[in-house]
């Protein structure tokens, strides 16, 4: 499953800061952590189109009613998983040179792939 995010009109500044961020996290082999793009289109109108594989924050999973609805979601080797995963890219951030810091991490700013539930 994706999702399409569509920009209009977009600002040049903007369309080459998004780029940098995405050049960035390539170089520091984030790879295994972002949300890196499936797809880009930009047209001669600065109108820009990102598609991404779908993706829900955490908090929705935790607190939602269809989060709620599926406990087999957040198994014990999920909870695990998402926890080794958070731990690993904070630790790879703070260990840089330059260490990158997050400064607010919550369930809200934390993306998690899922599955087609719609099965």
């Amino acid at each position: 499953m994706c999702r399409v995010v569509n920009f209009e009109r977009t600002a040049v500044y903007q369309i080459d800061s998004y780029f940098t961020q995405l050049t960035k996290q390539k170089l520091l082999k984030l790879t295994d952590y972002v949300n890196f793009p499936v797809g880009i289109c930009l047209d001669a109108e600065s109108h820009l189109t990102i598609v991404e594989h779908k993706q829900v924050s955490l908090y929705e999973i935790l607190h939602s009613l269809d989060g709620a609805a599926r406990p087999e979601v957040l198994t014990p080797l999920v909870k695990r998983a998402i926890l080794i995963n958070l731990a690993r890219l904070m630790n790879t951030l703070h260990s840089l040179l330059q260490p990158i810091y997050h400064g607010h991490l919550s369930s809200h700013n934390v993306f998690v792939q899922i599955p087609d539930w719609t099965d």
